[in-house]
């Protein structure tokens, strides 16, 4: 897969872990938070089976958001809901332009 990414790093945890879901930042910042959020991913996902960078989605009201990469699929909602965070989303209206295009769902493809 090939990344447009500025940083190695996320470059690499790109094309290493097969998961990776935006997390929207709150409002506040995660603060004392990070602590725990590391070592709860340390802990359920496992040391060197996670990473983490800062991240943006198109939106009008500029959220912060953060990329969590996982091999495991299963650990999103649990670690959602332990630290009361919500996935990240953008604005559909503004989606379409260069590397943020809209798919159609498979199933809403009718066949020629």
């Amino acid at each position: 897969m090939t990344t447009r990414s500025r940083s190695r790093k996320k470059a690499s945890d790109e094309k290493y872990f097969p998961v990776r879901v935006r997390v929207q930042v709150p409002s506040l910042g995660f603060g004392s938070d990070m602590e725990a959020i590391f070592t709860w991913l340390d802990e359920n996902a496992g040391r060197g089976c996670w990473g983490w960078n800062a991240d943006q989605v198109l939106t009008r009201d500029m959220r912060d958001a953060v990329s969590l990469y996982l091999m495991d699929a299963g650990l999103i909602s649990q670690f959602l809901d332990r630290f009361d965070l919500a996935l990240a989303k953008a604005d559909a209206d503004l989606c379409g332009e260069g590397s943020f295009k809209r798919r159609t769902p498979v199933e809403a493809i009718t066949p020629a």
